[in-house]
């Protein structure tokens, strides 16, 4: 073998080496880049009139998180007298940036569900990464809820 084989042998391993290690690096690397949701709630209030219960509740969603996600739906249940009562709401999709956060607003209708002057409601937020659960403490209002559904960059 001439030194010129033997440089280019010894060039070939260190690059293959170095290949196999750097693709485990950004492996390793993409592994652990996630979402990392945390949820403020700013108000929770419901209304109720004649058999028709709305609950309103608007939330801060900020991604501390390294990766980009998609909120996909918000689901809002409670339990009362040992009956569970859920409402599934599938939202217009929004984008919580790594490192940003967003303000929701939304709407759930529970019919024929008699709600005291205090609920706790138990919401689960549907993520392309997972499910985030949260709890929020609702008051009973007088005054219909208007603020419709809507994402607040």
């Amino acid at each position: 073998m001439t030194p010129l084989e033997i440089i280019g042998l010894i060039l070939g391993i260190v690059g293959t080496v170095t290949g196999v290690f750097s693709t485990f690096l950004h492996f390793k690397k993409m592994r652990g880049e996630k979402p990392k949701l945390n949820v403020e709630v700013l108000e929770c209030k419901h209304y109720c009139h004649q058999e028709q219960c709305v609950l309103g509740i608007e939330f801060l969603i900020k991604n501390t998180g390294d990766r980009d996600t998609w909120v996909t739906s918000i689901e809002a249940s409670f339990t009362d007298r040992g009956k569970i009562y859920n409402q599934l709401n599938y939202v217009q999709t929004c984008v919580v940036a790594a490192h940003a956060s967003i303000r929701v607003r939304e709407l759930f209708n529970f019919p024929d569900v008699p709600m005291k002057e205090r609920c706790t409601f138990k919401l689960k937020l549907h993520h392309t990464h997972g499910v985030f659960h949260f709890k929020a403490e609702s008051t009973k209002t007088d005054k219909v809820i208007g603020w419709g559904r809507q994402v607040i960059y």
